[in-house]
């Protein structure tokens, strides 16, 4: 039979299609004239709808006209699969195969697989053939099981098949292909932990250790094959940093207070690269992009007044604290980027309206950031610290009636803690207030921490975050008066500030990161760095290795893998020059461990008594139990099992009420939800939110919530929770007396396989399942009666036994005009 068909090559290459953005050019360029783009179609199988919005300081702000870019081909392949699993669990491949030729033809499917998958059935085959009909779509459904920790590769290659035993389509056909490749993240089990371990070393300095030595160890609670550490040895102290730019923090983004935060560790760099003439062009780009981002996207949390808060129009009111904030960090930025400078002067005028007559600048809604510990006066002085400091670092004329009034505030706070000390000390800096501000410089080093040349501080709530704050703005005043004594401070302090980066460059949160990093940049301006010209040499568990690193390069890094899931750790160094040395360690765990801060539990129930699976309603409750007050801005992230997404209306339901959820944003990522919460305290919080179903998984792995505190992350709680169990076997559990069946070109297929015996419980049978795209599409019948259905479905449900009325209007249905019969119109009458 294979005779017959003569294969005609077109003699075409055909590129493997695996770029499917979700949206597409999105730019901004400069025009003076005209200008053409040129940029390759994204492999989608799609209408792009486009315009153009023009803005022009003469002509004002323009609009197009929408236009449609067609990507079609007449031919083409689809595969249909979750966007991410965990390790073990089973799930289903789609691959539609869509022919809009006018005739018929024979193909062939491929399915190729990376080392990570593996098929359910043993003796199934990768490649299968069907006859396609003109103007039709086929589906080839394919099980498989993700074994292995890594981005799986699903390659589809689907061609003519000259082969085909029986006849399809015309005696000639052209050969056609289409190849597709699609990734799925492979997750593990369990919940990430990431720890960082650092320290700054220098070669012939005695105030400075050339030497390190660490032990990491991996629990045993540790999840098999994702224990993975890392040495990295950086000749530059932003070298890590500057790496990391976009992923500083290891916390959502999605407040105001984030986003600026994420844009002023762009200009510390710039300001570090350009002080040291390091700074190369491709860094530049990338620095000035992400400041362009964080500008665009800040201004979405602008108030009419001109002031800023952290949830926008979401807050009846702007904060003081994220509005001097924004105004420091615009103010430098606009130097590299356009920023609408009526935004900064309208924001300062907000600024200088809100002064009390006492001097001090009114809290104004709520300051996430504890400033002053439990005392209000403290709390207002050390705020007021932090606006004049911030609007006289931006080099902006604060008058001096302003700055007096300041002076007067400052002077009001009462036993202030180490927090207030140290911002307050370094106001007065800046006030010019020298006397005022050298005598509280000496009662900070009196309350300093100091061993093994170490310098820092550390508040009463136990908090890394507040220490390295605190401790940055020490630096930053002893950096004022530069004096050879504050010099050495300084250098004490910045060898522990080095030794609390984070595995990205960053720090723990926000404040601290923005404060330290531009107390680093500073002194690394002050204190010019070395020729570097060094030997390395480094020690982890068995494996050794030496090398050198020299000034030609000193932002380039060394990573070195450390083998050995426990293992002593040791770094040396000879020669000129200093390195910042780290040892990044990963791995999940199982067990979740206690904490004392939060108060969490979870409860999960199906929306639906037929399919369980369809949709899931999750009902947290937290409560804070810290030792202090409540946590002043709290951030659930409730990771999603596979195969599930959010149901975004549930999720602004939230927002509605927010004087009994306390919620006051949400955002999405992959699969993953971050729910935003103003104070939480003792009072329990409860709320529910629903996510449905989008691929079926087999073997579903338990899925976990964490809430923390955004400004210590330290205060923290982790809960594991699970479907229901038909969710996780996947299995078939309707009861014997429902028989639901739908039929598809006549052909009635029985949806249920359960049994008796809810011990003996089999897996669904899933090889005729269509996908939901083409199942809307055929008519369900019901067998049962409408009293039985009713008691499994959901009770908000409501079953109508009289006949809704005939829609009218604009909603009634079209008009039909038939033409009449040659009798009816004999009996018309005109």
């Amino acid at each position: 039979m294979t005779e017959q068909y003569d294969d005609q090559n077109e003699e075409q290459t055909v590129s493997i299609r695996s770029d499917f953005p979700e949206t597409w050019l999105w730019e901004m360029i400069p025009v003076r004239d005209h200008v053409q783009l040129r940029r390759h179609l994204p492999h989608s199988i799609t209408n792009w709808v486009t315009n153009v919005v023009c803005v022009s300081e003469e002509e004002g702000v323009g609009i197009s006209e929408e236009v449609e870019i067609t990507s079609f081909q007449s031919f083409f392949v689809e595969i249909l699969s979750p966007y991410s699993v965990k390790r073990d669990e089973a799930f289903y491949l789609y691959i539609h195969v869509s022919n809009y030729l006018n005739h018929r033809f024979p193909i062939r499917v491929i399915l190729r697989l990376s080392d990570g998958l593996k098929m359910i059935k043993a003796n199934e085959k990768l490649s299968k053939s069907f006859c396609l009909k003109e103007n039709d779509t086929v589906t080839h459904l394919v099980q498989v099981r993700a074994t292995s920790l890594e981005t799986a590769e699903v390659t589809v290659l689907t061609e003519v098949d000259t082969q085909y035993p029986q006849p399809c389509g015309p005696e000639t056909i052209i050969s056609r292909r289409d190849i597709v490749m699609k990734r799925i993240l492979v997750e593990p089990e369990g919940y990430p932990t990431k720890l960082a371990k650092s320290a700054l070393l220098c070669a012939h300095d005695p105030a400075t250790s050339n030497n390190i030595s660490w032990f990491i160890s991996t629990p045993r609670e540790v999840v098999p094959g994702t224990a993975k550490a890392t040495v990295i040895i950086n000749g530059d102290l932003f070298g890590q940093t500057i790496e990391h730019l976009e992923e500083l923090l290891d916390v959502p983004t999605g407040c105001g207070e984030q986003i600026v935060a994420t844009m002023a560790p762009n200009l510390y760099v710039l300001r570090y690269l350009n002080s040291t003439s390091t700074l190369k062009p491709s860094i530049k780009q990338r620095t000035i992009r992400n400041l362009k981002i964080g500008y665009q996207r800040i201004l979405n949390y602008v108030h009419k007044d001109g002031s800023f808060s952290a949830f926008g129009y979401h807050d009846p009111a702007g904060s003081m604290f994220l509005t001097t904030f924004v105004v420091r960090t615009l103010q430098d930025a606009k130097q590299h980027i356009y920023v609408d400078q009526r935004l900064i002067d309208k924001a300062i005028a907000w600024i200088y309206d809100h002064q009390l007559e006492n001097g001090c600048f009114s809290t104004m809604l709520h300051v996430f950031q504890d400033m002053g510990g439990t005392s209000k006066e403290n709390s207002t002085a050390t705020l007021t610290a932090y606006v004049i400091l911030s609007l006289l670092e931006a080099n902006i004329d604060v008058p001096k009636q302003i700055q007096t009034n300041v002076k007067y505030c400052i002077r009001s706070q009462h036993n202030p803690d180490k927090y207030s000390l140290a911002i307050i000390c370094y106001a007065l800096f800046k006030l010019n207030w020298n006397a005022e501000a050298n005598r509280f410089l000496k009662r900070l080093i009196a309350v300093s921490e100091q061993q093994d040349n170490l310098l820092w501080w550390t508040n009463k709530d136990n908090s890394t975050a507040t220490d390295v704050e605190i401790t940055s703005y020490v630096l930053l005043s002893l950096l004022h008066e530069n004096s050879t004594e504050n010099l050495a401070y300084a250098q004490s302090a910045v060898r522990w500030l080095t030794s609390k980066f984070g595995p990205n460059g960053g720090f723990k949160s926000t404040q601290d990161t923005v404060v330290a990093l531009d107390a680093l940049s500073r002194y690394a301006k002050i204190v010019k760095s070395r020729q570097l010209n060094l030997n390395i040499h480094v020690e982890a568990g068995k494996h050794k290795q030496n090398f050198t690193l020299q000034s030609d390069d000193p932002l380039k890094s060394k990573a070195i893998s450390v083998h050995d899931e426990s293992a002593d750790v040791n770094v040396a160094i000879k020669g000129e020059g200093c390195i910042l040395a780290q040892v990044i360690h990963t791995y999940y765990l199982r067990h979740i461990l206690k904490s004392e801060a939060f108060k969490l539990a979870i409860d999960v129930a199906p929306v639906s008594t037929i399919d369980q699976c369809s949709i899931a309603s999750l009902s947290p409750c937290l409560a804070y139990t810290g030792p202090d007050g409540p946590a002043n801005m709290a951030v659930m992230e409730v990771n999603l099992p596979s195969g599930y997404q959010a149901d975004r209306a549930s999720l602004y339901s939230l927002l509605e009420s927010e004087g009994t959820s306390k919620i006051k944003m949400f955002e999405e990522e992959d699969n993953k939800i971050n729910i935003y919460f103003t104070k939480v305290d003792k009072q329990l919080t409860c709320f529910s939110f629903n996510i449905n179903e989008n691929s079926e998984i087999e073997g579903r792995k338990d899925s976990i919530v964490k809430v923390f505190d955004y400004y210590r992350p330290e205060y923290n709680i982790l809960q594991f929770y699970a479907l229901s169990s038909s969710c996780y076997n996947k299995s078939d559990q309707l009861d014997d007396d429902l028989e639901t069946q739908i039929k598809i070109n006549n052909i009635p297929i029985n949806l249920s396989n359960s049994s008796k015996d809810a011990k003996d419980v089999k897996k669904r049978d899933t090889s005729h399942v269509l996908p939901s795209e083409q199942v809307k599409n055929y008519k369900c019948i019901k067998v049962k009666d409408d009293a039985t259905m009713n008691e499994r479905l959901n009770p908000e449900f409501v079953i109508m036994n009289t006949d809704m009325e005939t829609p009218k209007g604009m909603e009634a249905n079209m008009p039909t005009y038939i033409e009449p019969t040659s009798d009816e119109l004999k009996n018309m009458t005109v």
